[in-house]
């Protein structure tokens, strides 16, 4: 992954899968619980606090 993401939009196209691989040092992309195309079982969520 050395592909930087800058444009903003959604993180998941309707499909459930990612829109664009990459990185970013800053939140760029929409996040919702709601477009996983998966089990609401199988949907891993961490926060990290630094």
């Amino acid at each position: 992954m050395d592909q930087k993401i800058l444009t903003p939009g959604p993180l998941l196209d309707e499909k459930g899968n990612l829109t664009e691989a990459g990185y970013a040092t800053s939140l760029v992309k929409d996040y919702s619980r709601e477009q996983i195309k998966s089990s609401q079982l199988r949907i891993k969520e961490w926060d990290y606090y630094y």
